[in-house]
Parts: structure tokens; sequence; C-alpha cells
């Protein structure tokens, strides 16, 4: 089992602009209504950096500044207020960038520009991150289908032990709608993107203390009681951190199951650090 703490959470996806607005909606778990994607803030990256951003990209680093917001998103942040490190997961990495240019190459022109390229690099969201914010913590980018999500958080957690090297650690999940002609190889019907701030140690930042292991009791994974959360849960990949995030929202004890890699589950007992009964 491996313990550690959650200090933040952020959360974007259609008609669900961050955590603090899905608040409710996540801890009744009723009353969600689909909508368009919220615009997206990118206001602490420079305007020539904005401009080269693909969907994936501005999704990625908009929910990893939601998730930062309340420590302050800027390069002046002080250096203990920021995670050393940062996991970013998504299951099949820029399939826009990826779609525009194996279409360019059929071209006779051949138009890819080296933007283009380097969008393409499975770690391009950490690299934009890392240099806006002028960190130089490790950061780790990987892919796991749509158990992205959380193979994503056993590697945070996982940094965060006695035994690894963090004291705090970002993680990043995000999908974005692919393109047509990629959709049967990540089937997404929509974008969402969501984000947690873990810290190997409680403080008085410490908003939930969770739990993990290998689930061996073969409990079925948790789904939603709302119709359209369920729906959204099962079209994103990194939506599958829905039950995880609505047991944070709901403010008690909980316990979620989670899909991990090749038919594996994760068990996560989580608990409220905010009331005042200790964990047992």
């Amino acid at each position: 089992m491996i313990r550690f703490h959650v200090e933040e959470a952020g959360l974007i996806g259609p008609a669900l602009t961050n955590w603090n607005t899905a608040l409710s909606i996540l801890a009744a778990n009723e009353g969600y209504a689909p909508g368009p994607l919220p615009p997206l803030s990118l206001n602490f990256l420079p305007a020539n950096e904005r401009r080269r951003l693909t969907p994936h990209l501005r999704l990625a680093l908009a929910v990893a500044a939601e998730t930062m917001a309340p420590r302050a998103h800027t390069a002046s942040a002080a250096p203990a207020e920021t995670p050393a490190a940062t996991v970013f997961a998504h299951s099949e990495g820029d399939l826009g960038i990826v779609d525009h240019i194996c279409s360019a190459l059929t071209r006779p022109e051949r138009p890819v520009s080296p933007t283009h390229f380097h969008n393409s690099v499975h770690n391009t969201p950490a690299a934009y991150w890392h240099q806006a914010l002028g960190w130089h913590g490790a950061s780790t980018s990987l892919a796991a289908g749509d158990a992205s999500f959380a193979a994503g958080l056993v590697e945070a957690a996982t940094q965060l032990t006695p035994s690894g090297r963090e004291a705090r650690v970002l993680l990043v999940a995000s999908e974005a709608e692919p393109p047509v002609a990629l959709s049967g190889l990540c089937p997404c019907a929509t974008s969402f993107a969501c984000g947690l701030l873990l810290a190997a140690d409680a403080s008085p930042a410490s908003r939930w203390e969770i739990r993990l292991e290998l689930n061996s009791d073969e409990e079925p994974c948790s789904t939603m009681a709302d119709e359209a959360l369920e729906a959204l849960r099962l079209s994103n990949p990194a939506a599958r951190a829905l039950p995880l995030l609505a047991a944070m929202a709901s403010g008690r004890r909980r316990r979620v199951v989670l899909p991990g890699v090749d038919e594996a589950t994760l068990a996560l007992d989580v608990f409220p650090i905010s009331r005042r009964e200790s964990p047992r």
C-alpha cells in the first residue's frame, strides 16, 4: 500500500470550467448537463508561445495552471511552493498534430514546420510547462491507453514514497478529442483533463489522504451514478478519474476502484483531512 496526500485538484471538461464549479456536481453525483468546453486561460505563457499550442497542449497546460492556481503559477513563485516533479499522462499523445504531420507528408510540398515536429513529441506538454515556470525538476510523460490516469497516479505516488525522490508531484491527465481520421485509434468523444498536486507528507495544505493498492479482491471498477457523468467517464481516458474526483468532492471517507493496466485495478481509500476524524 502507498499513502500520499493531495493538496490541490483541477478539472476542465465539457461545461466544467474548473474544480470549484464542478465540486457540487461531483459531490452530489447528479445534475450534470454536458456542454461546450470552457475557454482556456493560458495567460502565464507569452503570446508567441500561446500561438504555437495545439488544442491538446492548451488543455493540458490549462488544467496544470488551474491545479496550481492557489499557489501562483508564475515563474516568480517561491521554489518551496512548487512541486519538484511532474507527471503528464495521456493515452496516445497529441493525435491532432500527428494527423497534421501524416497528412502533410502526403502532399508534394510537405508543409511540416519545426514547431509541428516539436509539438508531436510525447513530453511536449511537460516541456512547455517547465520552461514557462522555470522549473528544473524531473518530469515523466507516459501513455497507457484507457488506464493512463491510473498509470500516472501510480507513477506519481511511487515517486513520493519513502524510497522515492520527490516531496511533491504535479499529476496532469489530459485527452483532447482526436481528429476523425484517428478516432478509431483513440475513441474519445470529447476533451477532458484533470490535475492533482500530490505530497509525500501531511502539511497544513493537505486536503485529502489517499491510500493506494493494487486491488486483489476483484472489486468491480467504480462508476458514476449520474448517467451524463458516466457517459463522460466512458468517453475519455482521462475522465476515468471521475470516481476518484467525486470521492474527493464528497467530503466523506470513500473507497473507489479504477481500471489499471492489463486488466489490473487500483483500490483507493480517500480520507478528507478537513474532517476532524482521523483516518482509521
